[in-house]
């Protein structure tokens, strides 16, 4: 039986995205293990929104460097979902440096990307997620909100100050790379992974520090390092936009906009997450009603299985050795509220996109 820290990451991973999509009414990415988490669905945020979604606890994500190309080929994703025309005029679309070696030029686009960082507050422990059906014990609490330029900066930083390499030399080849990426249609993950640089952290206190201008708010020394070099490579965090939007269960999400991006994040996506806030919070609170039923679930040893299965089929329950002693209408109800949905209510994943295949 596998168990351990992977598979549970994968069950907060998928939850969170779950609770993000149903929060600002985003579609899964049917391909999110190799594109962007989460993209908005037809007319409801212009510019389109694209989410790249990071999790955890102790306010720390990860970045991974096979994902940098993502704000270059958006229009893909919106191509083979919802039919849109993709611009393939890549050489447009690649980032190079300019004005020095370490201004980036990132092409503008027709769709806003994003990384969103959501902190557990749980205490959930690696044993408390090993059945399915567990993550509706997950409690999620503040967001914080950054541009595709801020998590790329972000990447070069954490990777100076864990290799003492040159800046310049880390930037130039995060560039090329990302053209790499870009021109041969692949992420490269499976050989870049080899080396433990291809992931860095992205500290939410670090994001508090620079939101609020006060320095204290990071973790001390390491932090007043990371900000004030991510500060003196990327100037126009000064330009980001402060929006603090009221989640649910009195969160706080916490963006730095792009000056372009303010009506997007300031009215729209506020006013999707005000009418969603109540629905967010009803599930949370019917969560929490229906962890008893967990005590239903009995797993029957021997069978060698996927841990998590966020969606299993009453016919196929028996091989994945589980039993459930659990009425139809319970069933569907754990189901739905792994999504985050309400009642009544399906993702919006499966409202907009009809052929769910990785591309």
């Amino acid at each position: 039986m596998k168990r351990g820290y992977k598979h549970n990451t994968n069950v907060s991973g998928t939850d969170s995205e779950f609770y993000a999509s149903s929060l600002y009414m985003m579609a899964k990415n049917p391909n999110g293990t190799r594109r962007p988490d989460l993209i908005s669905i037809p007319e409801i945020y212009t510019p389109r929104l694209s989410i790249e979604l990071k999790s955890g606890k102790g306010m720390k994500g990860i970045l991974c460097e096979s994902q940098l190309h993502y704000a270059v080929t958006l229009n893909e994703d919106y191509s083979h979902l919802f039919g849109d025309d993709a611009d393939k005029r890549l050489e447009e679309l690649l980032p190079y440096l300019k004005n020095g070696s370490l201004h980036v030029e990132f092409p503008t686009g027709k769709i806003a990307f994003y990384y969103a960082y959501i902190n557990r507050r749980d205490s959930l422990k690696a044993g408390d997620l090993e059945i399915p059906f567990s993550a509706i014990k997950l409690q999620w609490g503040d967001q914080f909100v950054v541009p595709q330029e801020f998590g790329f900066y972000t990447f070069a930083v954490a990777k100076h100050f864990r290799t003492a390499e040159p800046l310049e030399g880390i930037v130039s080849k995060l560039i090329e790379n990302i053209a790499e990426d870009v021109r041969e249609e692949s992420s490269h993950y499976l050989e870049r992974r080899a080396s433990s640089q291809s992931w860095q952290n992205i500290h939410a206190c670090d994001v508090l520090a620079i939101f609020h201008n006060d320095i204290s708010l990071t973790k001390k020394p390491w932090g007043i390092k990371r900000v004030g070099k991510l500060s003196e490579i990327y100037p126009e965090i000064s330009e980001l936009r402060r929006i603090i939007i009221d989640g649910p269960n009195k969160t706080k999400i916490y963006v730095l906009a792009k000056p372009e991006h303010k009506d997007l994040w300031d009215n729209q996506v506020r006013s999707v997450i005000e009418m969603r806030r109540k629905v967010i919070e009803s599930v949370f609170t019917e969560r929490g009603h229906s962890i008893r039923l967990l005590d239903k679930i009995k797993f029957e040893p021997g069978t060698k299985i996927d841990m998590f299965d966020g969606e299993i089929e009453e016919e196929t329950r028996s091989k994945y050795g589980y039993r459930f002693n659990a009425s139809s209408e319970e069933i569907n109800t754990m189901k739905r509220l792994l999504t985050w949905m309400d009642k009544g209510e399906i993702p919006f994943h499966k409202n907009y996109i009809k052929d769910e295949v990785p591309f």
